[in-house]
């Protein structure tokens, strides 16, 4: 099991609340690939990587509002 589908596990046996994202489609200038992922937490923190700090913030603040509605989101970051 990697460490995030590890994390994730822990995080589902403590019930804990988190938002799990991951890069469908990237292009430049992104320095994120596709199949890259992390977890959001309900602090804000990100254990993995979605991309750099315009990236990370984004997906931050749209995670912290889908662990409010509990609703599924797909996100398109553009330049």
């Amino acid at each position: 099991m990697t460490g995030l589908a590890s994390r994730t596990q822990e995080l589902r046996l403590a019930r804990a609340a988190y938002v799990h994202a991951r890069v469908i489609a990237a292009e430049k200038p992104t320095s994120a690939k596709p199949g890259a992922e992390a977890i959001v937490l309900a602090d804000g923190t990100i254990e993995g990587f979605v991309g750099g700090a315009c990236a990370e913030s984004t997906v931050r603040a749209q995670a912290l509002a889908l662990l409010d509605s509990g609703d599924t989101l797909l996100l398109r970051i553009t330049p």
